[in-house]
């Protein structure tokens, strides 16, 4: 089973414009919109949940038919890992005539988080010819670490002159174990 998929994507167009002041030896002049912007934006965000790695068992699945019953069996366990990744870029023109200046302007974001731990699960489906399907079963997660990084690159994002800009941060780190009973039991902790 593949668990990879893509969860959004936006596109946007934008503009805006206002009017804004110049002062010449003295005199203040109003220019009516004066300073005016216009961007496209896209951004789109893709993940995957419970992915094997080499080190999973392959998923057991089975199904033992007694004729007025059905029970169907689900097995995992292995080291599996999450992710997202979130990636934005918006780019435009800029012009403002009072301060006399004109430029492209861009940005580019990207937030990236991943986890990993040991996963042990097992469902349990009965499906009889008196009653509807009912699943329970057990998930188990002694160690589970994530962490999430943020980044951002630019190019006169604020205004024109302004250069190259980026930073990058570590957003979170996070531990944490759980214990499910599917029927709502469960613990949880997380730090």
């Amino acid at each position: 089973r593949i668990g990879v998929n893509i969860q959004e994507s936006k596109f946007s167009l934008s503009s805006k414009q206002r009017d804004c002041c110049m002062v010449n030896n003295g005199v203040i002049t109003s220019i009516e919109d004066g300073e005016i912007q216009g961007d496209g934006t896209l951004s789109f965000k893709i993940g995957g949940k419970d992915l094997q790695t080499p080190w999973a068992l392959p998923t057991i699945e089975k199904l033992f038919d007694f004729g007025v019953a059905e029970i169907e069996v689900l097995f995992e366990v292995g080291l599996y890992w999450d992710f997202a990744v979130n990636l934005a870029g918006t780019g435009g023109r800029r012009v403002n005539l009072c301060d006399d200046q004109e430029c492209f302007y861009g940005a580019l974001g990207l937030n990236f988080g991943a986890g990993i731990g040991p996963k042990f699960e097992a469902v349990v489906c009965t499906d009889t010819i008196w009653t509807r399907k009912d699943c329970t079963g057990i998930l188990i997660r002694p160690l589970y670490i994530s962490a999430a990084i943020k980044g951002t690159v630019g190019w006169d994002q604020s205004y024109c002159g302004q250069g190259f800009s980026g930073s990058v941060a570590v957003e979170a780190l996070t531990i944490k174990a759980e214990f499910n009973v599917w029927d709502g039991v469960g613990v949880n902790w997380s730090r």
